[in-house]
């Protein structure tokens, strides 16, 4: 625009009589066009429903690091909308199935107490407790859930709070043991009756019964790395204890053909080759025993993931997990 019409126009351009509209002519000919004027009409409007559909979206695709930003800009410019709190549980959810496990806590935290928004407090609770068990927090994860237990007067919140407390016990370690199945069974013992169908409490506890009294389970069943490693001093058995046959059979040959060749060398005064043969073969005996006892740990811990994995198919309203290089997820969200 030219503002201070020809009075403005002449100043700069100084004309005399019918000369101004002319010049101004020209002058409004070279600027340009109007539609470049009209910017506004370019600009794009994002409503909260469409903003949420978006991060929504990009979470269902596994694109959790854009989610994030969507979510947060979602918080940023429709911070008072109803579903806020709902978009900071989503931000949490994505930092925790990304691995940003520390950094989705103090979300998880807030949320768990926040009495603006009560819909997702258990909700929120129950990721803290997960948060705690991937940091190797379990005895704390534990104790959080019992604060509130002895708090809520709700008694579906309680179920889902006992249900939750009996999965941190199985999933505390890398090996499943007796206390954690007892202190599982008696989290799911505690649940009531109209829980227990919801939950498949009475085939949760069959399968943890079985599991602690069969003879044939890994949990009575399992190897003892102890002995393992105390059978493992003469070359082989230790290796045989945990079913690993053919490392049994090469353990002993390999062993027992070093420590012939050190004596045939000792026997001819061969000091010096005897003396490296002989430092060899212990180093390979030293391996054998360490081998025999990583041996029955890993014999151990398939076993137990082999169990959880069968018990996680019984596994209802469950939140996610963490395990390995990547997350398993099982998500019941109240909309």
């Amino acid at each position: 625009m030219i503002s201070g019409g020809l009075l403005s126009f002449s100043r700069f351009f100084p004309v005399r009589g019918g000369w101004a509209p002319i010049g101004l002519l020209l002058c409004l000919a070279i600027l340009p066009p109007a539609a470049d004027f009209s910017f506004a009409a370019d600009l794009l409007v994002v409503s909260a429903s469409e903003q949420l559909a978006l991060a929504d979206l990009l979470f269902d695709r596994a694109e959790y690091d854009a989610a994030v930003v969507e979510y947060r800009r979602f918080r940023h410019f429709f911070g008072d909308h109803p579903r806020a709190a709902y978009a900071d549980f989503r931000t949490g959810l994505s930092l925790f199935l990304d691995r940003e496990v520390e950094k989705a806590l103090p979300l998880f935290e807030s949320l768990a107490v926040d009495d603006k928004d009560r819909t997702w407090n258990l909700e929120a609770l129950l990721m803290v407790s997960r948060c705690l068990a991937a940091l190797g927090r379990t005895d704390q994860a534990v104790g959080v859930l019992t604060e509130r237990l002895a708090a809520t007067t709700d008694s579906d919140a309680a179920d889902r709070i006992r249900y939750q407390i009996s999965w941190l016990y199985l999933e505390a370690g890398p090996i499943l043991d007796v206390p954690a199945v007892d202190r599982a069974a008696a989290a799911l013992d505690a649940i009531s009756r109209d829980g227990r169908e919801r939950y498949r409490v009475d085939d949760l506890t069959e399968s943890l019964r079985d599991l602690r009294n069969d003879p044939d389970a890994f949990l009575l069943s399992g190897k003892n790395p102890t002995l393992a490693g105390a059978l493992a001093l003469f070359p082989g058995a230790g290796y045989l204890y945990c079913g690993r046959y053919h490392d049994a059979l090469m353990s002993f040959l390999f062993i027992g053909g070093l420590a012939v060749a050190a004596y045939e060398c000792f026997t001819d005064d061969l000091e010096a080759m005897g003396a490296v043969i002989g430092l060899v073969g212990c180093g390979f005996y030293a391996g054998s025993v360490y081998g025999s006892v990583s041996a029955a740990h890993k014999d151990n811990r398939a076993r137990s993931r082999e169990f959880l994995d069968r018990l996680r198919e019984l596994r209802v309203d469950a939140l996610p997990t963490v395990e390995g290089d990547g997350a398993v997820v099982r998500v019941r969200l109240p909309f």
